[in-house]
């Protein structure tokens, strides 16, 4: 059995053509007035936060990875000082990560690449709104699109869609996101990203890149506090990275083929659908649930 949590797009997989209302380039006058108000009043935020680093607390950056507790990879004698204080963390198979367990392995030279550069110089402690909402917009053909999907989201009301992107550019400063996907697959939970909880099967018929979780493949008891919330960034950013060249859209499938009590994992789907609605509204065209019947 399969359902569709959006039937309006039925039609569009029907007649094999994607919807563009709301789009850059497809906008009505009362839409493009509502972009030009966003606009003005993100440019004054810029005014407003422009010596005012974006405040980060633990609990946005909740995690056990040696990168989110403020030690850079680039720095070999720090990352050589954080293992040998933290064995135990490293080979804790419910928090280990590709990177720990390369770094134990031997393979030090692996997990210790080339200095990063954060995105206009600004350390995670120092981030300004500015450089965040102009590194999350990089994500898109057109600055526009970034912040269409906000306004798409909260139906053209300009005050709640501007309210959606100071929220969602406080989280990817705090995430440090730039950091993460330069990473990479480096800094994920080593048996999450294994057992392909998450992975990507090819197109739609409208393009849309489509985005499987196989439930069964979830195990909540096997991973600590703090995995879900990387793993969801990075999925959700890495989902958005290809999705901006096919119609800035994506298909999400939640595969409940052979799930089990154990697999129920309430955080994870909150956690999802709360990035999802807050940082990434309007990437998923569609939410297919998918059940052997």
């Amino acid at each position: 059995m399969t359902t569709l949590d959006n039937p309006d797009i039925s039609e569009s997989y029907k007649n094999t053509t994607k919807p563009l209302d709301g789009t850059v380039s497809h906008l009505t006058e009362a839409q493009q007035q509502a972009l030009k108000d966003l606009w003005a009043k993100i440019l004054n935020h810029f005014d407003a936060t422009a010596n005012k680093p974006i405040k980060v607390t633990q609990d946005q950056v909740k995690a056990t990875h040696l990168s989110v507790a403020g030690i850079s990879t680039s720095d070999a004698q720090a990352v050589d000082q954080w293992y040998a204080a933290n064995k135990k963390i490293a080979s804790d198979p419910k928090l280990q990560t590709v990177q720990d367990k390369m770094y134990l392995s031997g393979e030090r030279e692996a997990v210790v690449p080339g200095k990063f550069k954060p995105l206009f110089s600004d350390d995670r402690d120092t981030r300004l709104f500015a450089n965040a909402f102009w590194q999350a917009c990089m994500l898109h053909e057109s600055p526009d699109a970034y912040l269409l999907g906000f306004l798409r989201a909260s139906v053209w009301k300009v005050d709640q869609a501007f309210n959606r992107v100071v929220v969602s550019v406080g989280w990817r400063a705090a995430q440090a996101i730039d950091e993460l996907m330069w990473e990479g697959e480096l800094g994920m939970h080593d048996k999450l990203l294994n057992d392909g909880v998450l992975s990507r099967i090819g197109y739609d018929k409208l393009g849309y890149p489509i985005n499987i979780i196989r439930v069964k493949l979830n195990i909540p008891k096997e991973r600590g506090d703090g995995i879900v919330e990387r793993y969801a960034a990075f999925a959700l950013e890495q989902t958005s990275i290809i999705a901006r060249d096919n119609g800035e859209r994506a298909t999400l499938v939640y595969d409940f083929d052979g799930f089990g009590l154990g697999n129920i994992d309430k955080g994870f789907i909150k956690t999802l659908l709360t990035f999802i609605n807050d940082s990434y509204p309007q990437l998923f065209s569609a939410t297919i649930q998918y059940v052997d019947s």
